[in-house]
């Protein structure tokens, strides 16, 4: 039995209350890399000095960290300050039941919308796009018409 134990360790990602969006980022990554190996995340913001004033700040940045990872993660322990930290656990989700979220399935059904309507080369409409805006007398957009018909 002690074979097929496995060891799961605990990886910490640490903020400040005014983290830069790139640093953002560039720590998400990291805890991507973390859960789909099978470890678990601390993430942590810090409070120095008087920016314990800032609480709330802190739990918006974490909370907005755990909804980017809601793919790869589940949240164990929601944010909560011990002394001049605010804690928030994240444990990996199974392998084969990672879910998408709604927002992730509308913007990948857009896309493939967008690259089939691109692949098939449909006609100028007059009624999408940058046409719909544009103010064009009828003659020019006949013109245009039978250019993309010739075409």
């Amino acid at each position: 039995m002690k074979q097929k134990q496995v060891k799961v360790d605990i990886k910490e990602i640490r903020f400040g209350p005014q983290t830069d969006e790139h640093d953002y980022q560039f720590k998400l990554k990291h805890a991507q890399e973390f859960l789909t190996e099978g470890n678990k995340v601390r993430a942590y913001v810090f409070f120095r000095g008087r920016s314990i004033l800032f609480k709330e700040q802190g739990e918006v940045l974490l909370l907005r960290f755990a909804n980017d990872l809601e793919e790869y993660a589940k949240v164990e322990q929601l944010p909560k300050l011990d002394g001049k930290k605010m804690f928030l656990y994240l444990a990996p989700k199974k392998a084969g039941v990672a879910k998408k979220s709604q927002q992730k399935m509308d913007r990948e059904k857009r896309e493939a919308e967008a690259k089939d309507a691109v692949a098939t080369d449909k006609p100028v409409d007059e009624n999408s796009g940058l046409l719909a805006n544009a103010k064009i007398s009828d003659e020019a957009m006949r013109k245009l018409k039978s250019a993309a018909d010739n075409e």
